[in-house]
């Protein structure tokens, strides 16, 4: 069973608010998924060839080329929070 604690990290990292019965509910969803994935890996794939596409034919390529792309003051025009050049956005990682 998947700790209370482990479902409370999930959802501030997906910055998610839960209520006690939300934890609760998701703790056991969670459970019984990460269950059935740990049941696939019971299965023999020995002779199973590695799926690369699920396309039948081959996707046509277009030409790689390069183009001029956007100033940099065009880009920084977007957004108000600029600073020496770079984008300023929220720390997300602890």
């Amino acid at each position: 069973m998947l700790k209370k604690e482990d479902v409370q990290k999930v959802a501030r990292l997906a910055n998610l608010c839960l209520s006690e019965k939300e934890e609760e509910r998701f703790s056991n969803q969670l459970t019984a998924i990460l269950d059935y994935v740990s049941k696939l890996s019971e299965l023999n794939v020995d002779k199973v060839c590695p799926l690369f596409s699920i396309e039948k034919e081959r996707m046509e390529m277009r030409e790689d080329k390069v183009e001029k792309g956007l100033e940099l003051s065009e880009v920084t025009s977007f957004s108000e929070n600029i600073r020496d050049g770079l984008f300023v956005v929220p720390k997300i990682i602890e």
